[in-house]
């Protein structure tokens, strides 16, 4: 039986035109390639790598040798029966060859890795970063918003356990705001009802 290596390389641009098990088979079939420079593993011990049906494996075969990703080689007998396979990777098409001396990075290209504040979801930075909500003061409210009761805002929400429903509270600015507009509302309202009762 062929081995696996510990790792399996899967290159970035497959990605594109792969689903994610096509992928890792092409990267289990590369690894189990680097010893003889090809792969001899049938498809039911693929199946077990990857925990999928045997026909499963066939169709993702398929689509990577359409793709030129693999080339397979069948030897058959006399009767047609298939004697013995031979999947080589076609890495030459990837711009790096099977036998490409792998450099493992430093430990110092790996520790400024992590000071960079963009992750794999955030490669342009343009997602914000989520913080900890802090419960402002009551000084913070007054300065933030001056016309807003700060000492009634605070106090209902502490009540509350800074909580909007079932949720706790991500923006206490943003809920401020919905405060006073509320507020202005409920003063309209409480305001017109005068007016039409007075009449």
């Amino acid at each position: 039986m062929q081995e696996l290596g510990k790792y399996v390389i899967i290159y970035t641009d497959m990605l594109e035109k792969l689903t994610y098990r096509q992928a890792i088979l092409f990267g289990v079939l590369n690894g189990m390639a680097v010893k003889e420079g090809y792969c001899f593993a049938r498809n039911k011990t693929l199946s077990k790598i990857l925990n999928c049906s045997e026909d499963s494996i066939q169709r993702d075969l398929n689509v990577l040798q359409k793709l030129n990703y693999i080339h397979r080689e069948i030897e058959r007998n006399d009767k047609m029966e298939v004697v013995s396979r031979k999947i080589y990777t076609l890495t030459a098409t990837l711009r790096i060859p099977l036998t490409a001396e792998l450099r493992i990075p430093s430990p110092l290209n790996c520790d400024n890795n992590k000071n960079n504040n963009n992750n794999i979801n955030n490669i342009d930075g343009d997602k914000p970063q989520h913080t900890k909500f802090v419960i402002p003061t009551i000084e913070e409210l007054q300065k933030e918003f001056p016309q807003l009761d700060a000492q009634r805002f605070h106090d209902f929400y502490t009540a509350k356990g800074w909580m909007i429903g079932k949720n706790k509270m991500k923006d206490w600015k943003a809920t401020a705001r919905n405060w006073m507009r509320n507020d202005k509302k409920e003063t309209n309202q409480q305001a017109y009802k005068k007016l039409t009762l007075d009449d």
